[in-house]
């Protein structure tokens, strides 16, 4: 049972990535791109449902260009003035780090929410997953993570996907971990979801380890026929690591954003407001 159900709605560009993340899977067997679309296509399509909360995720890449994606927080904000989560592989300069605080600032004034995902989930071996020139190594994301997080918005490092250790060596997880626990309102970390073709796509990628089934939910298609890797020995250090630098530590958003903002998404009753 999903106890977020009508809680949340996903938002995003669609079209294809051209991040080309080697892990991603929008490239999975079955999955069913959808084609890119505007803003003005993104705030139609949440009108009249419920939420309490606007994941600006899923699909692809939604800050390719950062100053696109920023317009679709600015303008999904002044639409219906509900929180928002968005999550990047990208960095932004200081004129959209500015505009990034000017939207957080507005939002506090409505007693509203942002929350900035920074995903990093390799250093020394990210080109295994991240072969794009497009994407910023992951000292720079690290770096962009502490200079939100110093713009005084809640920031939330995502381990995803944790990959098994022989594949993505566990050091560099709690290496990530260490370095950006001073500046993360919490760490949230789960394990990958494969296929044949993603597994093709990983090339050395382990196909001794196990694997359990899990229904496919939130972005992800469900008629895909993916399994989760076992990362279950991956997660427990990355939680122990988070003990140890003081960090909050979750495998789901949601109970990260309630941690963390003190807000009860699951117990409010849930409404979109729209202008």
């Amino acid at each position: 049972m999903n106890i977020y159900k009508n809680v949340r709605q996903f938002a995003s560009f669609g079209g294809d990535c051209s991040f080309n993340c080697l892990h991603c899977y929008t490239f999975g067997d079955n999955y069913n791109k959808r084609e890119r679309g505007s803003i003005e296509d993104i705030i139609k399509e949440l009108k009249n449902k419920s939420f309490k909360i606007i994941y600006i995720s899923g699909h692809s890449e939604n800050f390719i260009d950062p100053d696109e994606g920023l317009s679709l927080c600015e303008q999904l904000f002044e639409t219906y003035h509900t929180d928002i989560l968005f999550t990047t592989r990208n960095v932004f300069n200081d004129k959209q780090l500015d505009r990034l605080s000017k939207l957080n600032e507005k939002m506090k004034s409505f007693n509203k929410s942002l929350y900035a995902c920074v995903s990093i989930s390799a250093t020394n071996s990210y080109k295994k997953i991240e072969p794009s020139p497009l994407i910023p190594t992951p000292q720079n994301r690290m770096d962009f993570l502490k200079q939100i997080y110093n713009h005084d918005i809640y920031t939330i490092l995502t381990i995803r996907p944790v990959f098994p250790k022989s594949f993505i060596p566990i050091k560099e997880c709690l290496e990530i971990i260490e370095k950006c626990a001073n500046h993360s309102s919490a760490v949230v970390a789960s394990g990958i979801f494969v296929d044949d073709e993603i597994k093709k796509r990983l090339r050395s990628f382990p196909f001794n380890i196990k694997f359990e089934k899990h229904p496919i939910n939130g972005a992800l298609n469900k008629g895909m026929n993916m399994k989760i890797a076992n990362v279950s020995e991956e997660l427990n250090l990355l939680k122990d690591i988070c003990r140890q630098n003081s960090v909050p530590f979750f495998t789901e958003s949601m109970p990260a954003l309630e941690y963390i903002s003190g807000k009860q998404y699951k117990k409010t009753k849930t409404q979109g407001k729209t202008r």
